[in-house]
């Protein structure tokens, strides 16, 4: 009941003017072709950090298979995409799950979803989907993220380079190399993979990806034991 009337909350607190940033409508072709995948090998390999299952965000969570994985691995989730299509699927996907109570889904883009209400998490996840976020917003979603994430917690991401073939998009954001290291201060890096191939768009021809896949864990405090009172 409690969890019901936190999300409740949550989703009180989203702007009616969702849709102008969302890219609705648009992915139904995507969510179609991948609806059957297999979880990606970024979360598989995210997990392998861990002891024992905690709490994830996965962010532009789409057609939920890695939000299902991190269920079926016992974590708690909280799957957050701009299209309803997209909730509504993972929803479903979760039917008859003994785990599905540990689900949580919240439809709203990167630019109003309200992080700084989320209690914090262990695991920040988003395969493909952060290089969406508004270039504009960018800089204050990346905190957003990196502050909703415990001390020792690991972010796992993929970056879209500057060399993708999309680049000239002026809606979806890109890195160089050296900016892409520049956002992982504060973490200490377990992955950091650069790929420049042709590969399969998957919502329609073959495209450059430049891509950094990242994994990385955030520092904890540490405290200044000569300023500590006795």
């Amino acid at each position: 009941m409690l969890k019901s009337l936190y999300l409740l909350f949550l989703l009180l607190l989203t702007p009616l003017g969702l849709a102008e940033h969302s890219y609705a409508g648009k992915w139904s072709n995507y969510f179609e072709k991948l609806k059957d995948a297999e979880p990606r090998p970024l979360v598989m390999e995210a997990v392998k950090n861990f002891s024992s299952p905690g709490s994830a965000i996965d962010l532009g969570a789409g057609v939920g298979q890695d939000s299902i994985y991190l269920l079926q691995k016992g974590w708690s989730v909280l799957a957050i995409d701009g299209e309803k299509e997209s909730t509504d699927l993972i929803l479903k996907k979760s039917n008859g799950m003994s785990s599905k109570e540990n689900l949580s889904v919240l439809t709203s883009s990167y630019e109003d979803a309200p992080f700084q209400f989320l209690k914090p998490v262990d695991l920040v996840y988003g395969s493909f989907s952060i290089p969406f976020c508004s270039p504009s917003h960018f800089e204050k979603f990346w905190k957003d993220i990196s502050s909703v994430l415990n001390p020792n917690g690991i972010i796992a991401v993929n970056l879209f380079g500057n060399l993708h073939s999309w680049s000239s998009k002026k809606h979806i954001n890109f890195h160089t190399k050296d900016q892409a290291l520049a956002l992982l201060k504060g973490f200490d890096i377990i992955k950091f993979e650069e790929i420049d191939e042709i590969r399969d768009a998957a919502i329609g021809k073959d495209v450059r990806w430049h891509l950094f896949n990242i994994i990385a864990r955030k520092k904890s405090l540490q405290v200044d034991k000569s300023k500590k009172m006795d």
